[in-house]
């Protein structure tokens, strides 16, 4: 646009200067230029936010037409399994190469590593954090990307290295995202199970002692803790 301008001023200039066209006839020409320029620059930035409001929109349903393919399981008691997955952040950087691993229900296994090695990375692909460059991610069978993301995830518990805390009381925290009553025996053999059942007796509120801004009132043993004992009752698998 602004190229246009300057070749037509340009024009107008030699116009002017060789006879043919008057100042005051260019600064006239110019002025109502202007005055139809404006509302086309605004017309035009209407219907370039349009497109992008329309490539918004488009990946706003994405999830909701994939949720639609995708399915509720039960993943109770059934083989987690990831065979020959690679990944990686960038291109030619490969973090994960052909790993394979076999959990059985009820059973503890372990990554033993050095650090940067990929430990947590897969556990953030079986999260579906990100998903696997090659091979693929089974529970009983079925890649788990076939599942409701919102279905897989409320059956997963993962306690990170920096637990997320929440203000509330210890009650609140450990509740949240639960879509069952949970009885205070329950609440209480999940803090057994955690060894933070002790040091939550000796609080004068218990289970309704406030933790305060990102758990502040606890030390950080003790906020780890917190959110360790969070799985044990919610998900049993």
């Amino acid at each position: 646009m602004m190229l246009l301008f300057l070749g037509i001023l340009g024009y107008g200039a030699i116009r002017v200067m060789n006879g043919s066209l008057t100042m005051g006839a260019l600064v006239s020409f110019l002025m109502n230029l202007f005055q139809i320029m404006s509302p086309v620059i605004i017309i035009s930035q209407f219907f370039n936010e349009l497109s992008k409001t329309n490539g918004s929109t488009q990946r706003i349903n994405e999830p909701e037409e994939i949720a639609q393919d995708e399915q509720n399981v039960d993943i109770t008691n059934k083989e987690l399994k990831l065979e020959h997955v690679d990944f990686s952040y960038e291109d030619g950087k490969p973090i994960l190469h052909d790993i394979n691993v076999q959990a059985k229900p009820n059973t503890v296994v372990a990554f033993a590593g050095p650090s940067e090695g990929g430990k947590s990375t897969i556990f953030s692909l079986i999260e579906r954090f990100y998903k696997p460059t090659a091979g693929e991610i089974t529970i009983g069978g079925e890649n788990i990307d076939e599942i409701s993301l919102e279905n897989w995830r409320n059956q997963i518990g993962l306690v990170g290295q920096n637990s997320a805390v929440m203000p509330g009381t210890i009650r609140e925290n450990l509740l949240y995202g639960l879509e069952r009553e949970v009885s205070d025996d329950e609440l209480w053999q999940a803090l057994d199970m955690a060894y933070a059942k002790n040091f939550v007796q000796e609080m004068d509120d218990q289970l309704e002692t406030q933790i305060g801004e990102r758990g502040i009132k606890l030390s950080g043993g003790q906020r780890q803790n917190h959110f360790s004992y969070c799985p044990p009752f919610k998900y049993n698998r």
